[in-house]
């Protein structure tokens, strides 16, 4: 663990931990995660993800800022959608980094409020729909 530290402050990024979805599962204690594939643990880590929304939500009455990356990553359409309608159901703000542009129009199969913002070079542009789902 104190390892862990050192490179994360000698990189300037934290390597592991919730944020990269890095969660132990056990059963009977046996390590599970050797068990599932990436998407399958991505997939339960949202389904925690969304859970944990609900408590805070339902405990403070509060709403709540969730920053996923690269949601299609690693997982199929299927799953993907899936995952989608769960995050979107939280009803959490949802802030959606990625390289593909066609997770926006995903989005905007189930709400119209959808913001699209291009980033390159440090720059912030925000993207017209129209150009992006031509």
């Amino acid at each position: 663990m104190l390892k862990q530290i050192e490179k994360d402050i000698k990189y300037k990024q934290v390597g592991f931990g919730p944020n990269r979805a890095d969660y132990l599962f056990l059963r009977d204690g046996e390590d599970m995660s050797s068990r599932l594939s990436r998407g399958q643990a991505k997939m339960l880590f949202y389904l925690l993800v969304v859970a944990m929304v609900n408590i805070i939500k339902q405990t403070t009455k509060k709403n709540i800022l969730l920053l996923v990356d690269d949601l299609p990553s690693e997982v199929d359409q299927q799953t993907r959608q899936t995952m989608l309608e769960m995050l979107l159901h939280s009803q959490a703000q949802i802030f959606v980094t990625g390289i593909e542009n066609n997770i926006a129009m995903e989005f905007m199969n189930y709400t119209d409020s959808v913001n699209v913002f291009h980033v390159e070079h440090g720059t912030v542009r925000q993207e017209s729909m129209e150009q992006l789902c031509p």
